[in-house]
């Protein structure tokens, strides 16, 4: 039998921490709290917190990501993103 944790590493395969990204990433995270959706010129722009065990950070999804049906407590699984400091 495969305790909780064990299913998960199977079910998904191993990604970056928050506090590991940088860069080109993709990686798994919860929802923490979400932003209006604002239109910037001909596109839009929504933020929202999110976060794993390591820590959390602020995520900014532009044009059709933006308009996306999210919820606060939502694991969502991001690809092709990219980390900045600053």
């Amino acid at each position: 039998m495969l305790d909780e944790e064990a299913a998960r590493m199977l079910a998904f395969p191993v990604l970056p921490k928050i506090c590991e990204a940088e860069g080109s990433v993709g990686l798994y995270a919860r929802i923490l709290s979400l932003g209006k959706i604002k239109k910037v010129g001909k596109s839009f722009v929504r933020n929202a917190i999110i976060g794993d065990e390591t820590g959390c950070c602020v995520l900014a999804l532009w044009g059709e990501n933006a308009k996306m049906e999210l919820k606060e407590g939502c694991i969502i699984k991001i690809v092709n993103g990219y980390v900045k400091n600053g």
